[in-house]
């Protein structure tokens, strides 16, 4: 009898021998220098390891476009692998180009050819809106606004009460781009109605539209919200300044059941409205070591106190940016990230701690700065001075310059030395 014996695994083969490598290439993508930063997506795309998803997905937003290209999807090359990216489409017959075909895209182009024929004959358009294909709807949305623009008004209010929870919500959203005052009321009172997608059509459009009435509904829509409506909420607060709101902004704040997406934009929330009641709740985060260790509360609470001016937040501050490791009582954790120190140092720029900051290269601490830290120390102390500081010089300590160097930045006597034959060749 044959055994049955269980394939290996297939090893996925990387650019990369350790893991050290793979971080090392991770932090690459930070480089201030773009050809780094170009080289490292191309060394993590080679990779196909999917822990990196996340940190390529983050480059889409890069400012350099070049950057941004290295992650479009490459044609194959003549003489390469077979691929089926530029096959041609089969035409589709004249008869089945219809509404009600099976590919969405035959069906949009079917509906906007109708819309744009003769406008003034299909004064109701949600006729055409009866789509079950999102894509489709918000096309036909989109181009209803841009020909009717106001004159659509009336048919998407009378559309934010139909029966059908798609047409509602591309009435929310068409009201939202009109900027419809009047339907405010009408908005708010479907913060809390079901489904969820609705809601959060629902308060994207009062983002636009939203004054006094949407100001007075947010608090109480909080305390019943979860989620992600909660969290839209908690943006839409920031974003309509709604300071009635800011009592129950500082409970979702402190309370430690609360979601730390949700403390994080309420944090938010309380900087973007200069909250300076909110400044002792903040304070007490940076100091609390023993919660959250190593959380990105705390590196927003240290932003949000540099933005309000709390000067009292400085010794505070500081510690969070000179103790790289701090131990915490009762656990076996200790704080050491680095967003949270480089925050704290941006919040000592901006309360104009300018004494702390340049005494920092002579603190013993420094020397054992990571390298993006004394990077942004060294860009920090050149804002505050006026003086050009090198992270490598005048940051970090002389027995490691040296070794930060590469041969063509090396001194010209060092250079000249370098090239010198070794006293110990042979000779001819």
């Amino acid at each position: 009898m044959a055994e049955n014996k269980t394939p290996a695994p297939k090893e996925i083969i990387i650019p990369y021998r350790n893991e050290a490598t793979r971080m090392l290439l991770i932090e690459k993508l930070k480089d201030e220098d773009r050809v780094q930063r170009i080289l490292a997506v191309r060394a993590l795309l080679e990779a196909g390891d999917g822990r990196n998803a996340q940190a390529l997905s983050d480059m889409a937003r890069d400012s350099v476009e070049a950057v941004r290209k290295e992650l479009a999807p490459r044609p194959a090359t003549l003489g390469g692998a077979p691929t089926d990216a530029f096959k041609v489409r089969p035409m589709i017959p004249e008869d089945q180009i219809t509404e009600n075909h099976r590919d969405p895209r035959v069906r949009q182009q079917v509906r906007l050819k109708k819309l744009e024929s003769d406008p003034s004959s299909n004064p109701d358009f949600s006729l055409l809106l009866d789509d079950p294909d999102d894509f489709v709807r918000r096309t036909l949305t989109e181009k209803i606004l841009q020909t009717r623009g106001a004159g659509s008004l009336p048919i998407w209010q009378k559309l934010l009460g139909s029966e059908k929870t798609p047409l509602r919500i591309e009435a929310a959203y068409a009201l939202g781009k009109l900027d419809s005052k009047s339907d405010e009321s009408a908005m708010v009172a479907l913060m809390g109605i079901e489904p969820e997608r609705l809601r959060l059509a629902v308060i994207e459009s009062l983002g636009a539209i939203g004054g006094d009435t949407t100001r007075a509904a947010i608090a109480s829509a909080l305390s019943s919200s979860t989620g992600k409506t909660q969290e839209a909420l908690l943006r839409l607060a920031s974003r309509i300044q709604a300071r009635v709101a800011l009592p129950k902004l500082r409970d979702l704040v402190t309370h430690s059941k609360t979601p730390m997406a949700a403390r994080l934009l309420a944090v938010d929330a309380l900087m973007a409205m200069m909250d300076l009641e909110s400044k002792p709740i903040l304070l007490k985060i940076i100091n609390d070591y023993r919660s959250d260790p190593g959380s990105k509360l705390r590196e927003q609470a240290a932003r949000a106190l540099g933005h309000m001016g709390a000067i009292e937040a400085i010794p505070s501050l500081k510690k969070l940016l000179i103790e790289m490791v701090i131990p915490i009582e009762g656990s076996s954790k200790t704080y050491d990230e680095i967003p949270t120190r480089l925050a704290s140092l941006l919040a000592l720029e901006q309360l104009k701690a300018f004494n702390e900051i340049t005494l920092l290269p002579e603190h013993p601490a420094t020397r054992d700065f990571p390298l993006v830290l004394r990077a942004e120390l060294a860009s920090s102390l050149t804002r505050i001075t006026g003086k050009p500081y090198d992270y490598r010089r005048d940051i970090l300590i002389p027995s490691h310059f040296m070794e930060s160097l590469t041969p063509m930045e090396y001194p010209s006597d060092i250079a000249a030395m370098m090239a010198r034959p070794s006293v110990f060749q042979a000779s001819p």
